[in-house]
């Protein structure tokens, strides 16, 4: 049994990166998404660049559906 835990820890270790990776661009479009709703920073913002900024974050999640299998390095790219 420990050797099979040690067999597969590479892989392990490389999923948790890859599900960590997905979470923090997540997260990321959410909150740049509820950011341009925010009271104190709303009216920061034109309607153009609400839409654009909107518009982005929705981009970004979709992606996530479309490449659940990309790894964390494809990931961390398309957030930059």
């Amino acid at each position: 049994m420990v050797d099979d835990a040690e067999k597969y820890k590479a892989e392990d270790d490389a999923i948790a990166a890859r599900i960590q990776a997905k979470n923090t661009l997540e997260h990321y479009c959410f909150t740049i998404k509820n950011t341009i709703y925010e009271p104190r920073l709303k009216d920061s913002f034109t309607n153009q660049d609400k839409k654009a900024i909107a518009e982005t974050a929705e981009e970004g999640l979709m992606w996530l559906e479309a490449n659940d299998t990309a790894d964390c390095e494809v990931i961390a790219a398309m957030q930059k």
